[in-house]
């Protein structure tokens, strides 16, 4: 039975980074280079979003923290620096999903390939696909029961889990007729197309480093303002009735950020009330543990080892 949530956050690409000794830190996108596909010859980030370098340069060492830059950008800067900072999240963390590989030894891949059967839905805050390519793998090589994952969508049958990402994800981009433009999609961004109701799709993997007409990146301690968007609202109006048979909720890696609590809350509030939350954090988040106390949930807290689901 698919008895089985899996909550998702930037915790699991810190760990699989220092597990595989990476040079990149998923926490410290600004410090990437990388050059983006666009023709002729490519552009540097630095170039391809020139409001957002400058900024970075000028306030980043007195800020420390590249999450929190993104978050004064938001509450201090115009549309031009928000729209070039979602845009470079999606292409930043396509670069970081390109270096990176996952290891058949990482705790989290074999923990998924042992339960997989069990997972009815992923929901993933990141703008990665580290839990994505890892379900992808096994299915590949472990597993043929399940035959896929379907992106913002409830699977009608147990051949399908769902994978969730309510704050947006690298490889998404409006759908090729949701607006037709007559210029082209280069950088810097000329023409400001930002905050779009429409459908989305996945992009092909040739074109997820390349210029797009928009990015649906939640910004860091940035309010989810995409909730109530085609491509989510679905979901979060039916999670109450999708998860009448889940026992687990594996909660791996995620900081429960007080601007996050309402999606978190909505979710658990939506578990049957019997259903065991599993906090997977080497720094449980006290307030997640309180909260948990208060509305009276049963709970488990593992720093290092993995879940017994």
């Amino acid at each position: 039975m698919k008895n089985t949530l899996i909550i998702v956050g930037n915790g699991l690409s810190v760990d699989l980074c220092r597990k595989i000794f990476s040079t990149l830190n998923p926490s410290t996108p600004l410090s990437w280079n990388f050059i983006i596909n666009q023709p002729p010859n490519g552009i540097k980030w630095q170039d391809a979003f020139p409001r957002l370098s400058s900024y970075a340069k000028e306030n980043l060492l007195k800020i420390k923290n590249d999450f929190e830059l993104f978050k004064t950008i938001r509450e201090t800067q115009p549309a031009e620096y928000r729209t070039e900072a979602r845009h470079f999240l999606a292409l930043a963390y396509t670069h970081f999903d390109n270096e990176i590989f996952i290891p058949r030894i990482w705790k989290w891949n074999k923990f998924i390939k042992n339960n997989l059967d069990k997972i009815f839905q992923v929901i993933s805050f990141n703008y990665d696909t580290v839990v994505e390519r890892t379900i992808i793998d096994n299915l590949r090589y472990h597993n043929q029961k399940v035959k896929g994952f379907l992106l913002n969508s409830y699977g009608e049958d147990d051949r399908y889990l769902s994978v969730f990402k309510p704050h947006g994800c690298r490889m998404m981009e409006m759908h090729p007729n949701a607006i037709h433009t007559d210029f082209e999609i280069t950088y810097p961004i000329k023409i400001l197309l930002q905050e779009n109701n429409v459908p989305l799709y996945i992009l092909p993997r040739t074109q997820q480093l390349q210029p797009r007409k928009e990015s649906f990146c939640i910004l860091p301690f940035e309010e989810n303002i995409f909730q109530e968007y085609q491509w989510q609202n679905d979901i979060w109006k039916t999670m109450i009735n999708k998860y009448q048979n889940i026992e687990h909720c594996v909660i791996i890696g995620h900081s429960y950020a007080e601007v996050d609590r309402p999606e978190i809350d909505t979710i658990i509030n939506s578990l049957p009330i019997n259903a065991k939350i599993h906090i997977c954090n080497p720094y449980p988040p006290l307030e997640l543990e309180l909260n948990l106390k208060k509305i009276g949930k049963n709970y488990a807290i593992y720093k290092d080892t993995l879940p017994l689901i």
